[in-house]
């Protein structure tokens, strides 16, 4: 019997001290000798694999069955592709899968905006969920944790400037989540949809709160692009400058935890993707009465 609990107590230690430190899986595209490549690495740094040449940005399916890449669907164990193209595109996916998001189209008489708009992976249910952000270049389009919401950052045509707002997925509507005047870009959720982790203009790490929009300096002098935050929620991808500018996780106060790639790519944009059961934490669901608190007042 000691010997029993002795092994089970070992065997249960090993697993801990194994996913101690960055886990999953993250696809990203890099600049190469002039040409922009997407690869797929473990978040050990482990399993760099070239996907594919391209200039979009990579995107997990959200059971991570996949990666789509500009119209194909690409296995990233083993480089096999099939067609994936939706009737409007998509920058983003609800996590249950049934829903596209992208910036698209609001046809008004006299004018044509683009805005927020979400619609089925049919391609049926068309919805633009804004109709006065007035959108140009999109930083980051992503879901919610729970689906509920949408964070974009994007360049505003009224403002002149990159704001973030969080946007109601069924019924519209979008609440700033800066005060006026001030810009932020690679925004992204936490892994709990409580908070948003984003860069400040002319730099910096920060968090907003998303119920009450209290900013949180973290770093003032954190500097590179913010890629993602791990679906776990312990840490922020980066990058970092060895030989080469390599990808590197960070952990939630911006310190340096562990270099990711050994590559001569210089990284632009990724996604991450962690496993059920790699993920010994679920994203808790409580952007129901976030979204309810912000949506007060909101037309």
């Amino acid at each position: 019997m000691r010997v029993a609990v002795f092994v089970s107590l070992f065997v249960t230690a090993s697993m801990a001290v194994a996913l101690d430190g960055p886990v999953g899986r993250i696809v990203y595209r890099g600049l190469t000798d002039g040409a922009m490549l997407v690869y797929a690495v473990d978040a050990d740094g482990g399993r760099h694999t070239e996907l594919a040449e391209n200039w979009a940005d990579p995107l997990w399916l959200p059971d991570g069955s996949g990666v789509v890449i500009n119209g194909k669907l690409v296995d990233t164990d083993t480089g096999a592709f099939e067609e994936f193209t939706p009737e409007h595109g998509v920058k983003d996916i609800s996590p249950d899968g049934e829903w596209y998001a992208i910036l698209g189209p609001n046809r008004v008489p006299d004018a044509e905006t683009w805005e927020v708009v979400t619609y089925r992976a049919d391609g049926s249910e068309y919805r633009v969920l804004t109709e006065e952000l007035d959108l140009g270049r999109l930083n980051n389009l992503e879901w919610s944790p729970d689906g509920r919401s949408l964070l974009v950052a994007a360049w505003t045509i009224d403002a002149q400037r990159t704001r973030i707002h969080v946007v109601d997925a069924e019924g519209g509507g979008a609440v700033a989540m800066l005060p006026d005047g001030e810009e932020g870009y690679d925004a992204h959720w936490s892994a709990d949809g409580a908070s948003i982790y984003y860069k400040a203009d002319p730099g910096g790490l920060r968090r907003i709160d998303v119920a009450d929009r209290s900013i949180h300096v973290i770093d003032d002098g954190w500097g590179g692009r913010l890629f993602a935050v791990s679906p776990d929620g312990k840490y922020l991808l980066s990058a970092r400058v060895w030989d080469h500018v390599e990808l590197a996780a960070f952990d939630l106060n911006g310190a340096f935890v562990s270099r990711i790639t050994h590559h001569e790519a210089f990284p632009r944009a990724a996604d991450w993707f962690i496993p059920g059961h790699l993920a010994p934490v679920s994203p808790v669901r409580t952007r129901a009465v976030t979204w309810a608190i912000l949506r007060e007042g909101v037309d």
